[in-house]
């Protein structure tokens, strides 16, 4: 299961600048409507969080078809496997379906008892659909037809890889709730969280932050308890590891002192609580 890890992001810069980054991801979604300077920065909070498809890290750098087309991070499916799940490759029919076909299956091997003295589904699937194995056959060129084009021209295989070479983590990622945290006649801030699989949005937040006029500040909560920061004036990238923060062993030890004393309780409290003040910490950077 994957672990999902909380995120928030500022957006701050000239109202131009503001604009020109919302507008970026509106027609990366292919949204109808566009942000102005005539809004408010109320009305844009507003306007954003009423999307149907909110913004989100593929609006901005979307991933190509290939890897949606073709599910290369899962090894190829075998025969009988490919047939129950629908004959389509990165598509899993709905379970009723998958039942009957396995069941069609199943009752052959049954009626034919003789033929199949141990269940060989592969076996049984063939002799039911002779013609299916050509097209499975198919399936698996244009699978490893696919893989590679994926490498050579991207360097990695799978969606999954993809993900983390492009975004920093697992899987897409919305941009909700935003709210205004400043909306001046010449400067706005708007801020948004963002939930992702497995690690934070990194390389994604790298890449925004390197957008003209933009200062970028995220902060992340995950497996190894850090906070990071970007800041696209001075492109520098700030990682803060908790544990070995000054105020992890005081933390620690006052825990250490509270009745029912549980040191795994401890490690998550006494990190969370650094890294909420590192995140108050950022926020006042950016004068927020």
């Amino acid at each position: 299961m994957a672990n999902d890890i909380g995120n928030k992001i500022f957006v701050k810069g000239t109202k131009q600048s503001v604009m020109d980054f919302l507008n970026l991801g509106l027609k990366g979604n292919k949204a109808k409507e566009r942000v102005s300077l005539k809004m408010t920065g109320e009305e844009i909070a507003s306007f954003l969080n009423g999307m149907e498809c909110p913004l989100m890290m593929e609006s901005y750098f979307p991933m190509p078809k290939t890897f949606s087309e073709w599910d290369t991070t899962n090894n190829v499916k075998g025969f009988f496997d490919w047939y129950a799940d629908g004959c389509v490759a990165n598509q899993i029919i709905d379970e009723k379906l998958s039942k009957k076909r396995q069941k069609e299956v199943e009752d052959y091997m049954n009626a034919h008892p003789e033929a199949f003295p141990q269940k060989d589904e592969n076996r049984a699937l063939e002799m039911l659909h002779p013609e299916l194995k050509a097209e499975y056959r198919k399936y698996v060129k244009g699978y490893q037809r696919a893989a590679r084009y994926q490498n050579e021209k991207y360097g990695v295989v799978g969606w999954l890889d993809w993900y983390g070479a492009n975004y920093g983590c697992g899987g897409f990622s919305k941009m909700q709730e935003w709210s205004v945290v400043n909306d001046t006649e010449d400067a706005m801030c708007l801020s948004a969280k963002m939930w992702t699989e497995w690690d934070s949005p990194i390389t994604f937040i790298e890449r925004i932050a390197n957008l003209p006029a933009i200062t970028v500040c995220a902060c992340g909560r995950g497996d190894n308890e850090f906070v990071y920061k970007f800041n696209g004036e001075t492109n520098e990238l700030e990682w803060v590891d908790s544990e070995k923060d000054s105020l992890y062993e005081k933390y620690m030890k006052e825990w250490e002192q509270r009745e029912g004393y549980d040191p795994d309780d401890a490690y998550f409290d006494v990190t969370y609580r650094i890294v909420h003040e590192y995140i108050e910490k950022f926020e006042k950077e950016l004068g927020l």
